[in-house]
């Protein structure tokens, strides 16, 4: 454990979550879809569930040597024997240079098993660290799905306020215009001046070069949306959401020791350490004598139709033990040992950059909330400076730079809101994504019952042609 580790969140206060799958409580289909679409084709998710089969093949491999091992071999050999039987043979009709071959086929097939006693549980620790690393692999999995489930949502929500920043620069265009057309009107009657048409023309090219900026963050908020579906970035993509989602309540932060459960990277974290801790064990193990047994049945014969009559057992033991290495196995355990002082400061840091993440996010939304109240009365009293300055202009009580100063201030800080508006419900987002959950492991159970019951149905349909 962390002895550092805080007994409580410094803001603790909030209800439990709804929902284990905590998009469900911005109550959108949309999200729902999007987010359940890159859980099954996200890439990086595929390549992590690569990683586990290979973490699985790993561990059985690994526990392999716990069962005797047996070969079958085969072999067959032709021999042929060349005599040359000389004068005094005494075989009749056979010259003194002619020469006697014979042929002789051999055939022979026999099981070897061999077998290591695990005295020291070199094996099985080894087996022990390889599913320390199979879990560490599912955790691993888990902490990718909750990082693409965040992120689709990060990207929704952006491209929500991106459209309304779109829809909202072409409104302030259309006022700038129509305020455009009002003074040159003014300037006709002799009202306004040469200088208050050029000021105004000012606010609307400033207004007009922010829409190919703000298109072209669409459109690559779109590219990214679909890379995270596991799709190509020109493949069209509609948001039929206009509107930004209403924050839930509070989520409850809990205490600082749940967040090591219910944090896939953390406990990736100390399987990863319970791996090195079981590596230790095996490479001491590997210094002390290993016993090994082997056993061999080998049948031969010259005809294949005799070849199991003559059969041959051997049964042996032997005993090696390391003498002169040149310090490898000892080196092997320091390096071990390392490995998991490595490793423990790893889990350490973990846990301490979750409780931070929880800890910053939390104040962030705070302190946004906030920003989001004095953001909106600056707004509300700009607004009302250039409602003032409008009617003071149109008196010929002040020029028209006090009016325009105000018309861009009311159009700067609308904007402003809508990014603000944007921005908290992302903290919200990233404390989700901060506190974890359980929900990944009930989508990897099904998604295991999915893939059985697939597998059946295929088989039955096989059966069945």
């Amino acid at each position: 454990t962390v002895k550092v580790l805080p007994p409580v969140f410094s803001d603790s206060a909030g209800k439990k979550i709804r929902s284990n799958r905590w998009w469900k409580d911005f109550e959108n289909e949309e999200l729902n879809s999007l987010i359940n679409l890159a859980l099954d084709k996200n890439l990086s998710i595929a390549q992590f569930y690569a990683r586990l089969e290979q973490a699985q093949a790993q561990a059985v491999s690994a526990g392999a040597a716990l069962i005797p091992k047996v070969d079958l071999t085969t072999g067959a050999s032709r021999v042929r024997t060349v005599t040359r039987p000389g004068r005094d043979s005494g075989l009749p009709n056979i010259a003194n240079d002619e020469k006697i071959s014979k042929t002789t086929k051999n055939y022979n097939v026999g099981i070897v098993a061999s077998y290591e006693l695990d005295l020291w549980h070199r094996v099985r620790d080894g087996r022990m660290a390889s599913s320390e690393n199979v879990l560490a692999a599912k955790n691993n999995i888990e902490t990718v799905m909750m990082t693409v489930a965040a992120n689709v949502t990060l990207q929704w929500l952006r491209l929500i306020e991106q459209n309304k920043q779109l829809q909202l620069l072409n409104q302030q265009l259309k006022i700038n215009k129509e305020n455009l057309k009002n003074i040159y009107n003014r300037l006709k009657k002799g009202q306004a001046t040469a200088l208050d048409v050029y000021q105004q023309k000012q606010a609307v090219a400033q207004v007009e070069a922010r829409v190919p900026l703000v298109e072209v963050s669409i459109s690559l908020t779109r590219h990214t949306l679909n890379f995270l579906l596991g799709r190509p970035a020109s493949v069209e993509l509609i948001i039929k959401t206009k509107e930004l989602p209403k924050l839930p309540s509070t989520p409850s932060l809990g205490i600082p020791a749940e967040i090591m459960l219910l944090r896939p990277d953390i406990r990736a974290s100390l399987n990863r350490l319970n791996a090195a801790d079981w590596q230790v064990a095996a490479a001491k193990a590997d210094r002390l004598p290993a016993i090994r047994l082997t056993g061999s049945y080998t049948y031969g014969n010259a005809k294949t139709s005799r070849l199991f009559e003559n059969w041959i057992l051997n049964l042996a033991e032997s005993l090696t033990a390391p003498l002169i290495d040149g310090h490898r196995r000892a080196s092997e355990v320091n390096r071990n040992l390392a490995l998991v002082k490595e490793r423990v400061g790893a889990y350490r840091e973990k846990v301490l950059i979750a409780i931070k993440e929880i800890e910053d996010v939390r104040l962030q939304e705070r302190k946004h909330r906030e920003y989001l109240v004095a953001l909106r009365k600056q707004l509300k009293a700009s607004r009302d400076t250039y409602n003032t300055a409008w009617t003071r202009y149109r008196r010929g009580q002040a020029t028209y730079l006090s009016t325009q100063v105000a018309l861009l201030t009311v159009q700067q800080f609308e904007r402003d809101e809508l990014r603000v508006c944007r921005e908290l419900v992302d903290f919200r987002v990233s404390l989700y994504r901060a506190l974890g959950g359980t929900w990944t492991n009930d989508y990897l159970k099904n998604r295991a019952k999915a893939e059985i019951m697939y597998r059946n149905k295929k088989r039955k349909e096989d059966d069945e042609k």
